[in-house]
């Protein structure tokens, strides 16, 4: 017998953006799968919360109060309001690195509480959709947020050079320097550009980026802010190439954009480039772009498991569950399950595989039960139920790979290991809990079976 799958919505829009993104989102998801979005990335986006890297003038601010408190002298009148111009007077003093950088900037906000931009950036470099990401910003954040996401061993670029070399997320090219790799030469005014060090690296950054952005379409987030010397670096590198699409991401008016930055605005919005405006938060738009790719990526998941289903269970496959409800974490923690990795590893896959697709059947036969999307799991009764995709592998293997996955959020009375085999010769604790458990009154680690395992306990 042959049966029609359904077809599936489209995922929902987050209802914390306007409708009118939803076309941009759909847009860069087709770049995305097309294999030629890339980010470039500015202040603005480090300074969302919670991260709250300060303002060019908010550091200026804080910089001049340490100074006053550190001496009893005060900065020149003609330097106090600019970061930038701060920064070259310490240079001229030959005391921007052991003054400057060492005793005047606090660097706690640069390095920690990465915000959902952040994280959506460090989860898109390592699942590929993003093709490369470059950044002004010399904070260590996106670096935070892909230990967060489970990249372990994240690794920056800041020349052309390390741009090249190859790892199992995509690149960061940190135009500016970064705080952690080499702090002392990180970019603080355009004058420090005369030293040999920079300008090489720099260079190199720019040769590098002229062959990676041609033909890509780019997203632009953060860099109209009051941070106006970061611009410098970013126009020697970028303004040479013609990209096919620019979408600019920032709620301030055209005007007042234009303005700010006039070189990067011409390059951005030529005449043979198809240019957006987006007035809207960089990272509350890149986390409405993941929460809109992760939906897909289920969707699509779903879709390609309807085969998969009618094969394994003789009849037409039922809805898919909804997602609309879920968060972000809630929707990267299903594409790891659905990825089979733990908790604590990165998704590799851009889009769903093969290998996958018992787990997608498993999704839809307990939609077809009744079960709820709750989180990242089920709720079917007063059971709760997590499907992990176990294709390759043995009971025993799995649980002990995820025996770390702790915490309420990832307690479940059942996990289904699709794809997996039963070592039936296993120990009942290393498969079980620690004590006896059932569907109602689960075990500490609840119970890890196969598919046939759980439609046994479940029934079809």
């Amino acid at each position: 017998m042959v049966y029609d799958p359904p077809v599936l919505p489209a995922p929902d829009m987050d209802p914390k953006m306007p409708a009118a993104i939803d076309p941009v989102l759909t847009d860069l998801l087709a770049e995305a799968e097309a294999d030629r979005l890339v980010i470039v990335a500015g202040a603005g986006l480090s300074m969302a919360p919670p991260s709250g890297v300060p303002s060019a003038g908010a550091l200026a601010k804080a910089v001049r109060a340490k100074y006053q408190n550190n001496t009893g002298a005060d900065l020149p009148p003609e330097v106090v309001d600019d970061i930038e111009k701060i920064a070259c007077w310490f240079l001229g003093k030959a005391q921007l690195r052991p003054v400057f950088m060492r005793s005047l900037i606090d660097w706690g906000p640069f390095r920690r509480n990465p915000n959902s931009g952040h994280l959506a950036v460090a989860d898109f470099l390592a699942a590929g959709i993003f093709e490369f990401a470059v950044t002004t910003n010399v904070d260590w954040l996106v670096e935070k947020a892909a230990e967060l996401v489970g990249e372990r061993d994240f690794e920056a670029a800041i020349d052309g050079k390390q741009a090249g070399i190859k790892h199992l997320h995509r690149t960061l090219l940190k135009l500016h320097g970064c705080i952690v790799v080499d702090r002392e030469n990180t970019v603080w005014c355009r004058d420090q550009l005369k030293e040999p060090v920079l300008s090489q690296r720099v260079e190199s950054a720019a040769k590098w980026l002229q062959v990676a952005l041609q033909g890509k379409t780019i997203i632009v987030v953060g860099f109209w802010s009051d941070w106006d010397y970061l611009n410098s670096v970013l126009e020697q590198a970028v303004v040479t190439i013609e990209p096919q699409k620019v979408y600019l991401i920032d709620p301030a008016e055209q005007e007042f954009l234009k303005g700010k930055a006039p070189e990067l605005w011409e390059w951005a919005s030529g005449a043979k480039v198809k240019f957006e405006h987006v007035r809207a938060s960089g990272a509350e738009f890149l986390n409405a772009l993941r929460e809109r790719y992760s939906r897909q990526f289920l969707a699509r998941l779903l879709n390609d498991a309807n085969g998969t289903y009618v094969a394994k269970f003789k009849k037409a496959a039922p809805g898919a569950p909804p997602t609309h409800a879920l968060a972000s974490a809630d929707l990267y923690a299903l594409r790891q399950d659905a990825s089979g990795v733990t908790r604590s590893d990165a998704v590799r896959a851009k889009r769903p595989d093969a290998a996958m697709r018992l787990a997608g059947a498993t999704h839809l036969w307990l939609a077809g039960k009744g079960a709820q999307l709750s989180g990242a799991s089920y709720v079917l009764g007063k059971a709760r139920i997590r499907v992990l995709q176990g294709a390759g592998q043995v009971l025993s293997e799995i649980k002990r790979a995820h025996e770390k996955d702790a915490g309420p959020v990832l307690d479940a009375d059942l996990v289904v290991c699709a794809g997996a085999d039963d070592d039936g010769g296993a120990p009942l604790d290393v498969v079980r809990g620690d004590r006896p458990g059932s569907l109602v009154r689960p075990a500490p680690a609840g119970e890890w079976v196969t598919l046939d395992g759980a439609i046994e306990r479940l029934g079809e």
